[in-house]
C-alpha cells in the first residue's frame, strides 16, 4: 500500500509485445502432425474452426476486454455476469486445464531438443528422466523469469514468437520446393477432402479446434498491458 492505494505492476506490454504474445499462444508446428492424421479433410476442419470458433472467440474477447479491462480476464468477465462463485469456478477451471497442457508442450519441446545433438542424443528419446528434467528446468526458468516481472518476462514471448515462425517458414519453403520438384505427395480431391462425420472423427476435430484457442490468454494480465 502506498498513499492508501494498492500498488500495481507497471504496464510494460505494448501492441508489438501483445502481437508477439498471441503468435506464441496461437502458432505451433505440433499441430501439423495432428492435422496430418486426419488427412486432407483436416483443411476444411481448419477453415470451419477459424470461422466458427476462432473469430467469434476473438470478437468476444475484444468486446469483454474493452468493457472490463481489469486484470483477471475470464475470471472478471464471468464474475461480473454471474457472481463471485461462478467467476472463481471459471478461473479455477481455466487454471487446472493448463496443468495437462504444459507437460504436453514441454514433452514436444524436449523431443525437438534431441535433434540439436544429432545421433549422440537420440538414445535419450526413451528416457523418462530426460523428459522430466527438461520439463522441470524449463518450468523453473520460466517461473523465475516471470517472478522477476513481465518487463523481462515479455522477452521470452517475443523471442518465442520468432522461434515459432522461423521453423514454420522453413517447413513452408521446403514443402513448396518438394512440390515443385516432385509434385504433391497427397491426393487432394473431393473424396479425400470430405470430412467424416462419425463420432471418432468428430471427437478428433476438437484437437484441431483447440489449436485456435488462446485469444483470451493476455486478458489475464491486462493490468500490465498499455491501454488494455
Amino acid at each position: 500500500m502506498a498513499g492508501g492505494h494498492a500498488a500495481h505492476p507497471p504496464k510494460v506490454m505494448g501492441v508489438a509485445d501483445l502481437a508477439l504474445f498471441y503468435i506464441v499462444t496461437g502458432v505451433s508446428l505440433r499441430w501439423i502432425a495432428t492435422a496430418a492424421a486426419a488427412g486432407p479433410s483436416s483443411i476444411l476442419i481448419w477453415i470451419g474452426a477459424f470461422f466458427f470458433f476462432y473469430l467469434p472467440l476473438t470478437f468476444a474477447v475484444v468486446e469483454l476486454s474493452s468493457r472490463y479491462p481489469q486484470e483477471g480476464g475470464l475470471y472478471v468477465w464471468v464474475r461480473e455476469a454471474f457472481g463471485p462463485f461462478a467467476g472463481f469456478m471459471a478461473g479455477w477451471s481455466y487454471f487446472t486445464s493448463n496443468l495437462p497442457y504444459f507437460p504436453s508442450v514441454f514433452y514436444f519441446d524436449a523431443g525437438n531438443a534431441l535433434f540439436i545433438g544429432g545421433e549422440r542424443w537420440q538414445h535419450l528419446h526413451d528416457s523418462p528422466a530426460f523428459f522430466m528434467i527438461f520439463a522441470l528446468v524449463a518450468l523453473a526458468g520460466i517461473t523465475a523469469l516471470n517472478i522477476v516481472g513481465l518487463r523481462w518476462g515479455k522477452w521470452m514471448h517475443n523471442i518465442g514468437a520468432i522461434g515459432m515462425w522461423l521453423p514454420a517458414a522453413i517447413v513452408i519453403v521446403l514443402g513448396g520446393l518438394s512440390w515443385w520438384h516432385f509434385g504433391s505427395a497427397t491426393e487432394f480431391s473431393a473424396h479425400t477432402m470430405t470430412p467424416h462425420f462419425d463420432l471418432g472423427h468428430m471427437i478428433f476435430w476438437s484437437a484441431l479446434f483447440f489449436a485456435f484457442s488462446g485469444p483470451e490468454a493476455a486478458s489475464f494480465m491486462s493490468g500490465e498491458i498499455k491501454d488494455a
